[in-house]
């Protein structure tokens, strides 16, 4: 039997660059992923990617007009997924392709470490005669990196905290509010 990431179908979206179709961008980028197979806290990260290069081209590419195109492609697969987004602006400068050195205290510019920081490819073609093609991908982890052990720790009048250690040290833990307080049946 075959499972679902090995079935899923490019998705293609095409949204003005109004900030406000930037939700849409996210949640599609969203699903996208998690039909990839990655987690939700994954899923969450490359949608904030994918919003962090649309925000660059709605401001920089197209000076904040609302009107332009944006098209975005998912393409989730067994081992990852690649998103591809495609404007039609001003080409970005060079310098702005470059991620900025660490301890440098000019405001903007970190953008791409961000991106690298999420992302595992980030290739920004600007070969087109108008606008650019932004690809990012991220791979999913190794089978070889899958939970070792868990903790959990709760109370029921705070939060629960759940930890998880994976086989190559990293940690990954989940916040979870505290549940609603149940109602006090009252005695006849």
């Amino acid at each position: 039997m075959t499972s679902a990431r090995t079935r899923a179908m490019p998705i293609e979206l095409s949204v003005t660059s109004d900030p406000r179709q930037m939700t849409v961008v996210r949640a599609v980028v969203a699903k996208a992923s998690g039909l990839a197979g990655f987690t939700e806290r994954d899923q969450a990260m490359v949608a904030l990617a994918v919003d962090e290069v649309c925000t660059n081209i709605i401001k920089y590419s197209y000076r904040n007009d609302p009107t332009r195109p944006i098209r975005v492609r998912c393409v989730p697969g067994p081992s990852g997924i690649e998103i591809v987004i495609r404007d039609f602006g001003e080409k970005p400068r060079e310098a702005t392709l470059t991620p900025k050195r660490p301890g440098t205290t000019r405001l903007g510019g970190r953008g791409m470490h961000f991106l690298l920081s999420i992302m595992d490819k980030v290739v920004f073609d600007v070969s087109p005669t108008k606008g650019t093609i932004s690809r990012l991908a991220k791979a999913l982890p190794a089978p070889s990196a899958a939970t070792e052990e868990s903790a959990t720790w709760h109370n029921p009048d705070t939060t629960t905290f759940i930890v998880r250690r994976a086989k190559d040290g990293k940690a990954d833990a989940q916040v979870r509010p505290p549940a609603k307080p149940r109602r006090a049946a009252h005695p006849q």
